[in-house]
């Protein structure tokens, strides 16, 4: 055990999360992703667009701390269904569920572009399981792609904060 985290320390390995860890300009992390004001532009769905907002809230400022907003994050999110199968009578038995996520971090004052990425996640919705409820499935399905989408641009953000 101990061997185990010599050999972490001696990698760098730092946790995120951590009281103490700072960025390289001595900035602390919890405080840089709390100055993060979000903007989700509109595509179609507003239910997605505003979990996807909340999700992204609530994992970039999660002790809830109040901060004056450095940084603002543009974020695009795009849904898209394919039906993956077709049963007998014609009908959609399944269908895959993909979102598709594009942002850019911005420095409010000088408007420099700190990150821009992409990210996407998708799932299966087997339909011919709950014929009746494929709406709330679909829903539900959408709504866990966004904690998802969520994780991975806080982690993309993280690595462009510590380059």
């Amino acid at each position: 055990m101990l061997t185990i985290l010599i050999s972490l320390s001696s990698c760098g390995l730092k946790a995120v999360y951590n009281r103490n860890t700072q960025l390289e300009n001595g900035k602390n992390f919890k405080e840089e992703l709390a100055a993060i004001e979000i903007k989700i532009i509109q595509e179609r769905k507003k239910f997605i667009n505003q979990k996807l907002k909340f999700h992204l809230e609530d994992i970039l400022n999660y002790d809830s701390i109040e901060v004056e907003p450095k940084y603002i994050l543009e974020v695009t999110l795009k849904t898209n269904e394919i039906s993956s199968y077709t049963t007998s009578v014609g009908t959609s038995g399944r269908s895959n569920i993909s979102l598709n996520a594009s942002y850019i971090l911005k420095d409010i004052e000088s408007q420099d572009i700190i990150s821009k990425n992409t990210t996407s996640t998708n799932d299966n919705n087997n339909i011919t399981n709950n014929r009746f409820a494929t709406y709330i499935s679909q829903e539900t399905i959408e709504i866990n792609l966004t904690k998802i989408i969520a994780e991975n641009i806080r982690n993309l953000i993280i690595n462009d904060f510590i380059k």
